[in-house]
Parts: C-alpha cells; sequence; structure tokens
C-alpha cells in the first residue's frame, strides 16, 4: 500500500485489510511518502496498534508515486501481492481467501483479479464498476494489449520481486498496467466474478485527474516501452491498440465538434437580448433538447451559467484543436507510415484480383516499398 496526503481515506483502507478472513497470515507493507497533512499520523498510530501485521516504510523526503511503489514493493515478503492505493478499500473480508485459494488452484495463473466498484467524487461520472459485463474467465496477455481491464484493487499476483521490474517501470505513467502486462508475461490471468474492492476516482486522482492528451501520450510511450521489452513478439496487437486509439480520438474530435456548435448556437440565442419565451422559440427552431430549452429560458446574459458555458465552449474548441493535431502527428509518424507502406503492394494485389473481371490493372514493376527495399 502507497499513500501521500490522503488523510481523509487512508484508515478505511487499512481498516478494510485489517478486517480480512483468511486462514493464513499475511502482512501490511505501507509506504508513506513524507505526507504533509495527518496521514503520516494516522498508519502510525493504526501500526502501533497492529505491530503483527504492519510494517511502516517511512520516506525522509517525498519519493514521488513510482519510487515510493518500487520501494514498498521490494519489501513484500508473501507468496502473493495485492496492490491497495490509500484512497481505495477492500468491501468483502473474504477478498484475499478466495484469490489465494484461486491462485492455489491455478498454477497457470499469474493474475487473479475481480471487478472493482466506481467510486465517483467533484464531478466525474462514470459505469458503476470496472470492467463492466467482463463474463470470462480467463483471458492472456494478448486480451491486455487491447485494454486495461484490471482494476489495482482487484488484482492478486505472484510475488517475482521488485528486481524483475525493468528499468523502464520508472517512467510508465500507467503504472499498474506496466506491471500487469509484465506479469501475464507468466501465465494467464484468471477472472472472479465477485465485487470485492471499491475504486475512488476523484479529480485529484493520478490518473482520472489528467487530460485525454496527457493519457493518450502515457499510453503510447507505454506500448512503444513494453514492445522493446518483449522483442517484438507482440507487435501486431500493440499496433492495433494504436489504430484504436486514433479512431477513438476521430470520435472524440466528432463529438467534440458537434457540442461546440451546439454551444455556438446557445450562445448566440442568448445574447439576443430577446425575452425567455422569444429564446425558447429560437431553441426549439434550432432542434435542442427539452432539458436545453428549459436551461435557456432561466438564463440571462452575464450570469453565472452563461460564463460557464462559455467558458465549456472554450474549453471544447481546444479539444478540437488538439485532436486534429494529435492526428496530423500520427498520420505524420514513422510507425503509422511504415505501415501503411508495407502494406500498399499487398492492398493493390487485392486491388487488382477483384477488379480482374471487368476492368484489368496493371501492376507496377517493383511493388515492394522504398523502405522495404532500403532494409
Amino acid at each position: 500500500m502507497i499513500t501521500f496526503n490522503q488523510e481523509r481515506y487512508i484508515a478505511q483502507a487499512i481498516n478494510s485489510v485489517l478486517e480480512q478472513q483468511t486462514t493464513f497470515p499475511f502482512e501490511i507493507v505501507i509506504g508513506e511518502d513524507c505526507s504533509t497533512d495527518g496521514t503520516r499520523a494516522i498508519v502510525e498510530q493504526l501500526a502501533a496498534a497492529h505491530p503483527q501485521v504492519i510494517r511502516l516504510r517511512l520516506a525522509e523526503q517525498n519519493q514521488g508515486a513510482k519510487r515510493n511503489f518500487v520501494g514498498t514493493f521490494s519489501e513484500a515478503r508473501g507468496e502473493y501481492v495485492v496492490i491497495l492505493e490509500g484512497d481505495d478499500y477492500f468491501t468483502d473480508p473474504l477478498k484475499l481467501q478466495r484469490q489465494v485459494a484461486a491462485l492455489d488452484a491455478r498454477p497457470d495463473w499469474s493474475i487473479c483479479f475481480h471487478p472493482a466498484r466506481c467510486l465517483y467524487e467533484g464531478n466525474l461520472q462514470g459505469p458503476p464498476m470496472t470492467p463492466e459485463r467482463w463474463g470470462r474467465e480467463e483471458a492472456t496477455i494478448v486480451d491486455l494489449f487491447e485494454q486495461n481491464f484490471i482494476p489495482t484493487s482487484g488484482a492478486m499476483f505472484r510475488n517475482r520481486g521488485a528486481e524483475s521490474l525493468p528499468d523502464w517501470f520508472m517512467d510508465a505513467e500507467a503504472g499498474d498496467w506496466a506491471l500487469h502486462l509484465l506479469n501475464a508475461a507468466h501465465g494467464n490471468i484468471g477472472f472472479l466474478p465477485e465485487v470485492m474492492s471499491a475504486y475512488r476516482i476523484h479529480p485529484a486522482g493520478t490518473w482520472s485527474g489528467r487530460s485525454v492528451e496527457a493519457r493518450v501520450v502515457s499510453i503510447f510511450h507505454l506500448l512503444s516501452a513494453v514492445d522493446h521489452h518483449f522483442g517484438g513478439r507482440f507487435a501486431e496487437h500493440i499496433e492495433r491498440n494504436r489504430v484504436t486509439t486514433v479512431r477513438w480520438l476521430f470520435g472524440e474530435w466528432n463529438n467534440a465538434a458537434e457540442t461546440s456548435r451546439k454551444a455556438v448556437e446557445l450562445l448566440s440565442v442568448m445574447t439576443t437580448g430577446e425575452t425567455p419565451r422569444k429564446r425558447v422559440t429560437l431553441g426549439k427552431g434550432r432542434g435542442h433538447s427539452r432539458k436545453e430549452i428549459e436551461q435557456l429560458a432561466e438564463m440571462e446574459p452575464g450570469s453565472q451559467d452563461y460564463q460557464s458555458l462559455a467558458c465549456k465552449l472554450e474549453a471544447l474548441l481546444d479539444e478540437r484543436a488538439w485532436l486534429r493535431e494529435a492526428h496530423r502527428e500520427w498520420t505524420s509518424s514513422l510507425a503509422y507510415k511504415v505501415s501503411r507502406e508495407l502494406k500498399r503492394p499487398w492492398n493493390q494485389l487485392r486491388t487488382f484480383f477483384r477488379s480482374r473481371r471487368s476492368k484489368p490493372m496493371a501492376l507496377p514493376d517493383d511493388p515492394a516499398p522504398p523502405a522495404v527495399k532500403a532494409a
């Protein structure tokens, strides 16, 4: 367990582990990263009350989340490891018992995981649990390349020691995904359907608080490092993930464009200076929903709601510009060009054979792309 400035949550997290009912002993290793609030005092108090279970790793100065994790992980002595962040907690007292029994029964599993209930704070919204509608008893590292479907608090894995972590792990911002991929290289991934932990998502979270741009960049860097680590064994699956991400960006771009258009129209209606009834008429004529129309009728130019909508419009336009730039950078990247050029001769052959009956097409003398010839 690692923690930093989580005095609101840390006691609940630790107590949820102390309440576990098991037939085997377990330890709680807590890495406290020199918090500036009351977090350290809370963990020291609980450690003093449960010295046979809790071991503290107290940093003399702030190390950062990744160094704190690796240092704390290196202190783990058990056969199996569970990671619980300081703002999450277990919801089932039999969680550890069930996962240990599953891994003992399936030596071919390197990881065992279960869904986690999502707790949203602030204005954040999303699905009630993660992963949603996961019905497979078993998965592999190939599935994990498509998406990180393993919640951190829901995973238990075999302890291979922190020394097994590669150097690039320290630079991987999506550290939980990187750790799951490294573990999944040693065996399959087992699934238990019971929801046995809670995952807190709030604006101050390490990952949820980041922008879409930062998350995409982090994922692409992680995939590149993993590709080198495995010597290109999973290059096809990694490339598929990149293509899927770019397609998703296109969808976000279109959504942002449509939302921006509607926001512009709403702002134009609000600034007409007409009466609320006239604004409703204008809103209906432009195809806005009933909820939007009702909100529009209540707003006044210069009000706080008006300013909020104007800020939202500005943010959407910025996001749309970033998505356009991300697409431009992707299509001009070497990875995209090499993949496209390698497929070009085969696409030409396919087109040739499909059109052969109706309109034959002359093949080029040398269909090999420049990149292949120069290799």
